[in-house]
């Protein structure tokens, strides 16, 4: 019986005021929808930020001649064993030309035209954390000095990205 009152009552108050109906409906609606777009928007920003993470990488350029099986044999296991490492690949120099013919299919005509590669080697060290890459890249400069001409990594962008995307994280409640 009461239940019933209360109906009732709903659908007077609905037909004396159709404006605050209306007003009602707009505004739950908005709400949902924007609630929609900061967790669609929460989910894609972690999203980034963790494939982002999981794909850092510091790149050991190597000076030319250097010795293949020296870095296969000594080096590579050598770097395999650094806290931080989950993968170490050697990419030659033709390896390098290939990868980047395939990420920017642009340059395959200018690789058409240069008869020599000019793509260095390289180590390519995957990390498993950006805690690790500063310590990881300071041990590849000093402990590989021989073969090693250059190591990077992205550093300070690298590291002002992953603090922004910090602050962010714990600004986003949701």
């Amino acid at each position: 019986m009461y239940f019933k009152y209360i109906i009732d009552e709903t659908f007077i108050s609905l037909k004396k005021s159709p404006m605050m109906l209306f007003c009602a409906v707009v505004i739950i609606t908005t709400s949902l929808a924007l609630l929609g777009v900061f967790i669609m928007g929460d989910k894609f920003f972690k999203a980034i930020v963790s494939n982002f993470e999981n794909n850092l990488e510091i790149v050991a350029f190597l000076e030319d001649g250097f010795n293949e099986s020296t870095v296969k044999n000594v080096i590579i296991p050598s770097i395999s064993t650094y806290q931080g490492v989950s993968s170490v690949r050697l990419v030659t120099k033709e390896g390098a030309r290939e990868e980047l013919k395939k990420e920017v299919p642009e340059l395959n005509e200018v690789f058409s035209v240069i008869e020599e590669n000019p793509l260095p080697a390289s180590i390519r060290v995957k990390v498993t954390s950006a805690d690790s890459l500063a310590e990881i890249t300071a041990k590849l400069k000093k402990e590989n000095g021989i073969a090693v001409s250059e190591v990077t990594y992205g550093g300070e962008s690298v590291n002002s990205f992953l603090n922004a995307a910090k602050s962010l994280k714990q600004f986003m409640v949701l």
